[in-house]
């Protein structure tokens, strides 16, 4: 898959073509192929002012799957003390947590 080949994105430019191919493949049928990918991405993905954007999308990729399919990585990412605060708001909010 193209888009497990890519690196994590670190400029501006990186981000909004990750952003463009996310929107292009959610519509596909294999949605939840990409979980995986996504988790591993929250991972690596440094946060910071130009990657912001992108894990944003992440998070609004995984709001519109299946709960299934989300709930026991996202759980785990909640006892991970690489997320931070918000993100890990973020992550309660998906889960219907908060």
């Amino acid at each position: 898959m193209f888009f497990k080949q890519l690196p994590s994105p670190t400029t501006i430019r990186e981000v909004h073509f990750k952003i463009e191919l996310l929107r292009s493949l959610e519509r596909s049928h294999t949605k939840t192929v990409l979980i995986p990918e996504l988790r591993d991405e929250l991972y690596q993905t440094v946060s910071n002012n130009t990657t912001r954007q992108w894990i944003t999308e992440i998070f609004r990729f995984l709001e519109f799957c299946p709960q299934e399919d989300i709930r026991e990585p996202l759980e785990k990412m909640l006892s991970e003390k690489k997320f931070s605060y918000k993100l890990k708001k973020k992550i309660q909010k998906i889960l219907n947590f908060s």
